[in-house]
């Protein structure tokens, strides 16, 4: 199971709140990939509790992995959950599809990059 998200902004906050503090290599790169739309699927319904009843959250990713009827999964991201993040089965005879582009290194600041500055993420219950 390969785990995107939609845009680079999301993919770099995904990181930074998910990965260990200690593993933010200096060489950190984004590599940007496209999935054809019609090979994205959207749950039908996403269980309202998917963020704290996760049991159903993942009732509903094994169902769709089992079932193999597309390559991807759109899903809600837990720390905006107004952005999506993808789910990617590389098993799926459409994988060879995806789309991947030259992988880029010059996506943060000059600071962060030389390891001058470390960016932090602070969690909020809401953000406007």
């Amino acid at each position: 199971m390969a785990y995107v998200s939609t845009s680079r902004a999301l993919a770099v906050l995904e990181f930074l709140v998910h990965a260990p503090r200690e593993f933010f290599p200096p060489d950190r790169i984004l590599i940007p990939i496209e999935i054809p739309d019609e090979l994205v699927a959207e749950p039908a319904r996403v269980p309202r509790d998917w963020k704290t009843a996760q049991r159903h959250a993942r009732a509903l990713g094994d169902g769709w992995i089992h079932a193999g009827t597309s390559l991807a999964l759109l899903v809600p991201s837990a720390v905006l959950t107004k952005e999506n993040n993808v789910l990617i089965t590389p098993a799926h005879s459409e994988f060879p599809r995806i789309r991947v582009h030259r992988p880029e290194t010059d996506f943060l600041s000059d600071a962060e990059r030389h390891g001058n500055a470390r960016p932090s993420v602070s969690s909020t219950n809401e953000l406007r």
